[in-house]
């Protein structure tokens, strides 16, 4: 038996629980001898009978009653209900009420509103700060000595009711259990959290409000792993004790109010039902937010080729209905790709068809991202240096070149995998356009007689003809006729190659007009324009293309000629 006795304290000893068991013991004297200090003051006819309470199972949470009886005997019960360990013992002072009365405050930590307060069985909000009676100065000073011994204790004792999740199915479990039904008065709150069955980390979080006239059911869709650990806030708002999470990049969280969508937010609040509760939910939401961070990463593939990152973009643009609107998508498992959208609203009576052309190796990945308007997630791919190379036709009319095209996706998740699904495409795409000339030098120009062609700009034709000029190889003339009203209108340029500046030829965007611009060395003006019987000399000198990839095929062939 002495062996036994022996071997349970030694476990005591070397797992804590002794400290937390001496101070609970010591707690308790505390607590009992501030409760017979607390004793009835009266003052004419008025009597103010104070007194404190602790829960067994917390006793670290009190609860002070404070009786007031009026000369007519009319009597008013005020509770205050706080967490010793959130009381400041420096903020604890004495006042002078009337006579030889004495008042002690009480407060809270940087003042904040962590005492429940109710009136005569009716909950009535949180506070920073109540008053004690007592019937002498000595009387204060032994509250204030009592009051400060209790907030000591309590301060270092660890809560035992909050564990530390260390695996996220346990983080989303505990999150759970906190989440109970809020009451308040005649009001109540119900919560429900689910979380999805194929994204762990992703979750449904709804509360229902009762007692109202018109019941109301809110409703947040969001991930864990976008929000922020270091910005869970507490906080007292309308009575209810709530804990803000903030999401990390923009709108993030989806909403629906009785059913119906609403604009995407950046945070909304959980709810619990006591501080000590509230304050296990804010841990229990950090650890819940980190480990999901962790999940979220594992979800992502490794991507060791292009076919396979070009699948895991193209398999996450979806079809789907959101918010009254139907997105049918596509996008091609291609390099040189091209992204299809048609959008459904009012149950099929509006559509709109657009298509979006452009290279991948021309979107910038740093500069790509999450974007979010009103209810509508996108992943916003951008082109480097905003240059307008996305040809874009929407319900089969040619728009204006764009510099960034918007995939829209149901949730943040498919999202995230196609940018991740980006930058190994952007690695591994080739950054120039493929060209069948081989040729150097003059002999290059032959296959820039044949690059050149009609193309259509605007709702025009554009009649192009490149030839040499017989008197020497690199000799040019550009013969363009385009239609003017019922006129057609003729244009011939002459020049060398020779006195192109290479470093300067360039792709050059005008609206929805494609072309390729040489520039002559130091700018001179010997580029001989004949229009209209009339002769000008130029600087420089556009050739149309048809779209972008043509436009740097040519861009490529006259620079050969020139190495």
């Amino acid at each position: 038996m002495k062996n036994y006795i022996f071997l349970v304290l030694t476990w005591l000893l070397s797992s804590g629980m002794t400290h937390t068991l001496f101070a609970q013991s010591n707690l308790e004297e505390v607590l009992h001898n501030l409760d017979k200090q607390l004793v009835a003051v009266t003052v004419g006819k008025e009597k103010t009978d104070p007194s404190v309470s602790s829960d067994k199972k917390s006793p670290c949470t009190v609860v002070f009653s404070i009786e007031e009886t009026d000369a007519k005997g009319k009597t008013e019960t005020s509770l205050y209900e706080i967490s010793l360990s959130d009381l400041s013992s420096q903020l604890l002072k004495a006042m002078t009420k009337s006579g030889n009365v004495r008042l002690v405050e009480v407060s809270t930590k940087d003042h904040q509103e962590f005492i429940k307060f109710s009136k005569n069985g009716e909950f009535k909000g949180y506070v920073d700060k109540f008053n004690l009676p007592t019937f002498d100065n000595d009387a204060a000073k032994i509250v204030i000595d009592l009051l400060k011994s209790a907030i000591e204790v309590c301060e270092k004792t660890p809560s035992a009711s909050c564990p530390k999740p260390l695996t996220f199915s346990d983080a989303t479990n505990q999150l759970k259990t906190l989440l109970s039904k809020i009451v308040i008065n005649e009001l109540q709150i119900e919560q429900e959290l689910v979380f999805d069955k194929n994204v762990p980390t992703r979750a449904v979080y709804t509360t229902r409000e009762l007692g109202k006239s018109k019941p109301t059911e809110h409703v947040h869709v969001f991930d864990f792993a976008d929000l922020m650990d270091n910005k869970v806030l507490l906080k007292v708002a309308d009575k209810q004790l709530k804990i803000n999470v903030f999401s990390r990049n923009g709108d993030l969280i989806q909403r629906l109010e009785n059913g119906k969508c609403q604009s995407n937010s950046d945070d909304f609040a959980f709810l619990a039902t006591s501080i000590e509760q509230a304050k296990c939910l804010v841990k229990t939401l950090q650890a819940t937010i980190n480990l999901a961070r962790d999940e979220a990463e594992k979800r992502l593939p490794v991507l060791t080729d292009l076919d396979a990152a070009l699948k895991l973009a193209a398999d996450n643009v979806k079809n789907f209905d959101q918010c009254g609107t139907a997105y049918e998508q596509s996008l091609d498992k291609k390099c040189l790709s091209t992204f299809s959208i048609l959008t459904n609203t009012e149950g099929g009576k509006k559509s709109d068809k657009q298509t979006a052309s452009f290279n991948f190796s021309d979107i910038n990945t740093k500069a790509s991202d999450i974007k979010i308007n009103g209810n509508k997630i996108a992943v916003r791919l951008r082109i480097n240096e905003s240059k307008d190379y996305i040809k874009v036709v929407k319900n089969g009319i040619l728009q204006n070149y764009e510099s960034e095209v918007f995939i829209f996706t149901k949730t943040s998740e498919e999202a995230k995998l196609i940018l991740h699904a980006l930058k190994k495409i952007v690695e591994l795409c080739p950054k120039t356009a493929v060209s069948t000339c081989d040729k150097k030098g003059a002999s290059a120009l032959d296959c820039a007689l044949a690059a050149v062609k009609t193309v259509k700009q605007g709702d025009e034709d554009v009649k192009q003809r490149l030839e040499r000029l017989p008197d020497n190889d690199f000799k040019l003339r550009l013969t363009m006729e385009s239609l003017k009203g019922k006129n057609t209108e003729e244009s011939n340029y002459e020049w060398n190659m020779k006195d192109i500046d290479s470093r300067r030829i360039e792709l050059k965007i005008n609206g929805k007009d494609v072309s390729v611009l040489l520039p002559t060395k130091n700018n001179e003006k010997i580029i001989k324009l004949n229009k209209k019987d009339k002769t000008e000399y130029l600087t420089k000198i556009n050739i149309a293309v048809e779209d972008i990839e043509s436009g740097r095929i040519l861009v490529g062939i006259l620079q050969k000629s020139l190495d």
